[in-house]
């Protein structure tokens, strides 16, 4: 497809650990399947027969690929006492009665 591809998902957090010993949270979102696609392209031309075949590559392709990137454990790791707690802000799932709260981590020493 030449042009732009704009895909919407479901999220879910998948799993949830901490541990007060060490001041861990590990959580990691899964992306559940394709909800929609909108493809745009430069020239005139029609692109409904391209979203079928689009969403069916991204749910057999693309998310078994990117769902094992996303559940890595080092990319979520940091250690709570380097949160910017003036920065933190809540995303709500749809359908989940947990919360994900993203926040600056510029102080933590694990990403310097």
């Amino acid at each position: 497809v030449e042009g732009s591809v704009l895909l919407t998902s479901a999220l879910k957090i998948r799993k949830f650990v901490y541990g007060f010993n060490n001041d861990q949270v590990r959580a990691y979102v899964e992306l559940l399947g394709v909800h929609d696609i909108a493809v745009t392209k430069n020239a005139n031309g029609d692109t409904s027969y391209t979203v079928p075949l689009l969403a069916y590559m991204v749910s057999e392709k693309y998310l078994p690929l990117v769902n094992p990137v996303l559940a890595e454990p080092g990319i979520c790791l940091m250690n709570g006492n380097f949160i910017d707690h003036a920065t933190v802000s809540t995303v709500c799932l749809c359908g989940e009665d947990r919360v994900l709260f993203a926040s600056d981590i510029e102080g933590n020493r694990y990403f310097a």
